[in-house]
């Protein structure tokens, strides 16, 4: 039987390719009708997959836009930049151009964009030499050209006039450690192309600058407080006093309008930490022989303190900078890691989960900006007092807008910079958020 049936089948099979006349033979119409009723059912496993696909597709953006309106609707405070506690933290929920609709900053993807930078190496002369990436030989240009695009309205073009007009007989300062100040010379070279302007102070070993803004009485400034708190370096090792905000910037922040504050990478150096000048704990890296305290805590407990400080002593507006995210591939800073990406990347359903690590100190500091935001309303403070400037998640999605290796290394620094941005580049998109919330 079964040699009868594959006989049959050769046959069959030979008479419906070899034929031309197998309309008049019964048997191979049969044939005729096996094979377009197999071809109609593929077809149909064709169809059933694609619907089932954009069901899927559908339903994952339904699930963002719903994510995204259970936030606005969660009672966060317009500007406040607070987050719901999702993976990717949300940024503070802002009006957008005038149409009275609740933005998220936070959330968004990079769209290609042609138009220029807002400064170049030639026009700007105060990018840090390790930051410009263009002087130091970087061929390609295209990690210049995107631009942000927040997930529910438009995120307007910096202009540098508008800022500068709205600054009028202000003094900002960035606090914090290196990303702070090359956020700083982000801004500085932006307004330059306004009018150049005149240098206060510069500190010789690069950690602190002041310039001033004459035709419009601004004042911009950076203040090295790479932990935010307190702080000695002895023996190699941080000693780090969580409780007691770093006199380095408490003690003249009243001299400033606005204060931009950050922290973040310092507090993987080897360290110890006190709490009312007793030992708490150390972190893994300190090679102490101490109880260890992890990063993320101890960091948790710096932001309290500064936030606490800022809250109950200073009159100005207080804006906390999220988390960046370095983007070594291979291995880590010291150990030869690199980044050669040339493109972004692409998350179009925003489900690609951050680095574990940063994820972590993310979500400290939301938590933190958070219990800072119910102490301002327990209080009855103005709730503009403290704003969040979230872009950890932009900043995720741009590997390539490292210096890499086209940088100017200094004694003890590794080849490859993967954790500081090109000047020109994507950390410019901060100064839009930047001044919307200043407008806000």
């Amino acid at each position: 039987m079964k040699s009868a049936d594959n006989s049959m089948s050769t046959s069959c099979a030979k008479e419906c390719f070899e034929s031309t006349s197998y309309i008049f033979r019964p048997g191979l119409i049969l044939c005729h009708k096996r094979i377009k009723l197999a071809a109609g059912f593929a077809v149909l496993l064709l169809i059933v997959g694609f619907l089932d696909s954009c069901w899927y597709i559908s339903r994952s953006i339904a699930k963002q836009h719903l994510d995204f309106l259970k936030f606005s609707a969660s009672g966060v405070d317009a500007g406040s930049n607070a987050a719901d506690g999702s993976r990717t933290p949300n940024s503070s929920s802002s009006d957008s151009e005038g149409s009275g609709e609740v933005c998220d900053f936070s959330k968004g993807k990079w769209v290609a964009d042609m138009t220029p930078p807002p400064y170049t190496n030639n026009t700007c002369k105060y990018i840090h030499p390790s930051q410009d990436c263009m002087k130091n030989g970087r061929p390609d240009r295209g990690y210049l050209y995107w631009r942000w695009q927040p997930i529910s309205c438009e995120l307007r073009r910096f202009d540098a006039q508008l800022f500068l007009e709205s600054m009028k007989q202000k003094k900002m300062t960035f606090i914090g450690d290196s990303i702070a100040r090359n956020h700083m010379q982000s801004l500085l070279c932006a307004l330059a192309q306004v009018e150049d302007p005149h240098n206060v102070y510069f500190d010789v070993k690069e950690k602190e600058a002041s310039w001033e803004f004459v035709s419009y009485k601004f004042t911009l400034s950076n203040l090295w407080s790479p932990f935010l708190a307190n702080h000695s370096f002895v023996e190699n090792v941080y000693h780090i006093h969580l409780d007691m905000p770093d006199m380095m910037w408490s003690s003249r922040i009243n001299d400033y309008d606005i204060a931009i504050l950050s922290t973040g990478y310092w507090y993987f150096r080897p360290s110890i930490y006190y709490m009312n000048n007793t030992i708490l704990g150390t972190n893994p890296h300190s090679g102490v022989n101490l109880t260890i305290f992890d990063k993320v805590p101890a960091m948790k407990v710096a932001w309290e303190t500064t936030l606490n400080h800022m809250i109950n002593k200073y009159n100005g507006i207080i804006i906390m900078r999220t988390i960046t995210v370095p983007h070594f591939e291979g291995a880590d800073w010291f150990n030869g890691g690199y980044c050669n990406k040339t493109m972004p990347f692409f998350d179009p359903l925003m489900q690609e989960p951050l680095p574990w690590m940063t994820d972590a100190i993310s979500r400290a500091q939301i938590q933190e900006f958070r219990k800072a935001m119910d102490r301002i309303r327990a209080s009855k403070y103005d709730l503009q007092k403290l704003r969040l400037l979230n872009v950890t998640y932009s900043s995720f999605l741009r590997p390539d807008g490292h210096p890499n290796s086209f940088r100017i290394m200094t004694a003890f620094e590794p080849r490859n910079d993967c954790l500081h941005w090109c000047l020109p580049g994507p950390i410019d998109m901060w100064n839009q958020i930047l001044l919307h919330i200043l407008l806000s």
